[in-house]
């Protein structure tokens, strides 16, 4: 059975790839972990988040609290999300288009690219919070929480897989290339970041359409290590295969020399 048909699950309406399976399970079992926390604890959040003010505070990236030693934000924050809507946006992308990017990279590389997108994604955020004590003297924070990160690297890595694939995008009426909608996307985070005033991470989005393409454009320098197994792997069975070629001709001459004995 091939690997393609090995990978590939029942999910929904159509079919999904082990690695963004689990991603969305998992995901979505820690927004409802938010929600029971939010039963004891709601009247304690932090901008609306279900979860409570420990949850929140402490698994959201803030460029201030990293830089006092909370280094495992960039990792958590992308499992919190900020309501439901939130959540299911930021699935229905991984949905749609995580499955044919796992098929390329395999489910354990795409687990490392979607981490990778969302880690690089967010701290991004450091360029506008250096710029501010640069240009204004004051530090520019930030709480950041949810996948779009990683989920907007996928997008990316789809558009560079298949930039022709025809894809709808509600509202337009009509298909539009994966080139084009990482095009549109771009341009709509460039006009809320200049426009100012709306609390999407413009940066953190930013960022992981970068990683993403980064990732893709030199995939190669992050395959170097499996590459070199792989090299290794494939030397030891071409050295075993030729020991068992030699000893497999020492045996054919012993019986040849015994069979002309007997003559």
């Amino acid at each position: 059975m091939s690997d393609y048909y090995q990978q590939e699950a029942r999910f929904g309406f159509g079919s999904v790839t082990h690695a963004v399976q689990r991603i969305i399970i998992f995901t979505v079992g820690v927004f409802a972990f938010q929600l029971l926390l939010d039963i004891p604890f709601g009247d304690q959040n932090v901008n609306g988040a279900p979860g409570g003010f420990w949850l929140t505070e402490y698994g959201s990236f803030s460029t201030r609290d990293f830089l006092r030693g909370f280094l495992w934000q960039p990792f958590s924050y992308i499992l919190l999300h900020a309501n439901l809507s939130h959540l299911f946006f930021n699935m229905l992308m991984l949905f749609m288009f995580g499955s044919e990017v796992e098929r390329v990279l395999g489910s354990r590389q795409f687990i490392r690219f979607y981490i990778f997108c969302g880690v690089v994604g967010v701290l991004a955020n450091f360029i506008p919070f250096y710029l501010y004590q640069v240009l204004y003297g004051n530090a520019y924070h930030v709480l950041v929480l949810g996948a779009s990160g990683s989920v907007l690297g996928v997008i990316m890595a789809f558009a560079m897989v298949d930039p022709n694939r025809k894809i709808f995008l509600f509202p337009i009426p009509f298909p539009i290339t994966a080139l084009w909608l990482v095009i549109f996307i771009v341009a709509m985070n460039i006009m809320m970041g200049v426009n100012g005033g709306s609390s999407t991470s413009v940066a953190t989005h930013l960022g992981g359409l970068g990683a993403g393409f980064l990732y893709m454009k030199y995939r190669p320098i992050f395959n170097r290590r499996r590459w070199r197994k792989g090299s290794i792997s494939k030397a030891a069975k071409s050295d075993k295969s030729k020991h068992d070629e030699d000893v497999g001709k020492a045996i054919d001459n012993i019986f040849e020399f015994k069979g002309r004995g007997k003559k």
